[in-house]
């Protein structure tokens, strides 16, 4: 079993400093996806309200593995009205 180290950025970054072990690398990635899809239904609006979440995956002595991010884009007929410039 190898350790990855599960680092989620949104408005700030929330490092993983327990990790979890996993078979594989795939495993990993499996992870790493649930963790945002979580995060998203924990609070949509901010996710609809900004721009986007990211998980980095590291190894125990710190090297980047891997990337997820999540990116949310609005049709202009979605966004909150806006008052007329006067």
């Amino acid at each position: 079993m190898t350790r990855y180290f599960f680092h989620l950025t949104h408005s700030e970054e929330i490092s993983d400093e327990t990790g979890v072990e996993l078979e594989s690398i795939h495993g990993a990635k499996c992870h790493a996806v649930k963790m945002i899809a979580d995060a998203l239904c924990a609070d949509p609006d901010s996710f609809w309200n900004s721009d986007t979440y990211r998980v980095t995956v590291s190894s125990s002595t710190g090297l980047v593995l891997l990337s997820v991010e999540m990116v949310s884009t609005l049709a202009p007929v979605l966004m909150p009205t806006r008052p007329a410039a006067v």
